[in-house]
């Protein structure tokens, strides 16, 4: 779960503080959570995707999903494979556009 995610996190990048933005999704509660020394939680308040990047490359990708396709309707596999090709098919600028807030970007470099 949760911690194995920040477990391996902090494991990939031992020498940085790295910051996971903690939704607060009813959906995202864990009633333990093993944080990491080298991991800072940011809570957001709930129901705040303005505050939460991915959100909009999430929005960006279902808005692809190609809804007529058999295979996306019918099986897992199909619609896993789907959305895959939709996000190797995104540029790293397509990224930074979608993600890139200017108040996160100048937030994130004051750090």
């Amino acid at each position: 779960g949760v911690s194995v995610y920040l477990a391996k996190l902090a494991e990939a990048y031992p020498e940085s503080l790295n910051v996971v933005a903690w939704d607060n999704a009813p959906g995202h509660v864990a009633k333990a959570v093993r944080v990491p020394d080298n991991v800072a939680l940011l809570p957001l308040p709930p129901y705040s995707p303005e505050l939460n990047p991915v959100e909009r490359l999430w929005l960006h990708v279902r808005q692809r999903v190609d809804v007529f396709d058999e295979a996306v309707r019918t099986t897992l596999g199909g619609l896993q494979e789907h959305v895959a090709e939709i996000l190797r098919g995104l540029t790293l600028e397509e990224v930074r556009s979608l993600t890139g807030y200017d108040y996160i970007v100048s937030a994130a470099d004051g750090l």
